[in-house]
């Protein structure tokens, strides 16, 4: 019997878009909290966790891509 890993075959499949989508929701949230606020250092904090959480996730991504490639039947 053949393992089938969804999670990591999803991730395979939208990483990318869903790094890029964690990274704009984020952004978009220090954005709005910079507009209630008025703090810069709001900003900055929130576009900074933002692009960290792009990077992360991305980075994730792309190692599930190899990992899928590599080890998992097709």
């Amino acid at each position: 019997m053949v393992k089938t890993y969804p999670a990591v075959l999803l991730m395979a499949s939208h990483g990318r878009r869903i790094a890029i989508g964690a990274g704009i929701v984020l952004a978009l949230l220090a954005l709005v909290l910079f507009g209630v606020g008025r703090e810069p250092v709001t900003l900055v904090v929130g576009l900074s966790v933002a692009l960290v959480v792009w990077a992360a996730l991305r980075l994730a991504a792309e190692l599930i891509e190899v990992v899928a490639e590599t080890l998992l039947p097709r």
